[in-house]
């Protein structure tokens, strides 16, 4: 982004795209935005995430992405209670990605920012209601029941958690055309192909 901005372009905030018009030409595609704004260029990406709006404007038609059935906490621990506990100190002081494996969850955990966080990503059955948000408060002792009896390290990690989110897993096959027939826009990332942090690799 800041490379972007270095060459003249302009970072918007707020600005939900409700439409695109592609120029008669071909030659150039302008998004329209929900306040009433236009922006114009040679090129248009939309790049809007697993529930992509841009995908169903594209397609002309609802496109949902497929729900996996799974949920992850995701929790950013700062390290420095780690570092206190012996049993938890070496995830810090020799870094690897860790996973835990057990009945309908797994857990994945690294650390981030050479050592100055840690990433832990905990994955169980969906129990968001459907007519809601991909993503919703949690509730750290519910999370915490639910990996009672793994590894106790797990336990001691959870129990330094003060808040945590859900958020429903989600995917994207990339089965129809990414890209406008003009070529003036396409799609990218998890708007058309979205992976799951499945084995820290979304």
């Amino acid at each position: 982004m800041d490379r972007a901005v270095e060459l003249g372009g302009v970072l918007q905030c707020n600005a939900k795209v409700v439409d695109v018009v592609v120029s008669a030409d071909g030659t150039t595609a302008t998004a329209v935005m929900e306040d009433g704004r236009r922006e114009e260029g040679d090129l248009l990406i939309g790049a809007d995430g697993v529930f992509s709006r841009l995908s169903e404007i594209l397609l002309g038609k609802s496109n949902p992405p497929t729900k996996t059935g799974d949920l992850a906490y995701r929790l950013l621990l700062s390290t420095e209670e780690m570092l206190k506990d012996p049993e938890l100190r070496s995830f810090v002081e020799e870094p690897q990605v860790n996973y835990w494996l057990g009945p309908d969850a797994h857990a994945v955990n690294y650390v981030l920012r050479g050592g100055e966080l840690f990433n832990m990503v905990l994955l169980v059955p969906d129990d968001i209601p459907d007519d809601g948000a991909a993503t919703v408060e949690g509730n750290v002792e519910e999370m915490c029941a639910a990996f009672k009896g793994w590894d106790p390290r797990i336990e001691k990690l959870l129990k330094l958690c003060k808040s945590v989110h859900k958020w429903r897993l989600c995917y994207r096959l990339g089965e129809h055309d990414w890209t406008h027939p003009s070529g003036s826009w396409t799609l990218l990332g998890d708007a058309v192909h979205a992976t799951l942090p499945y084995l820290a690799s979304g």
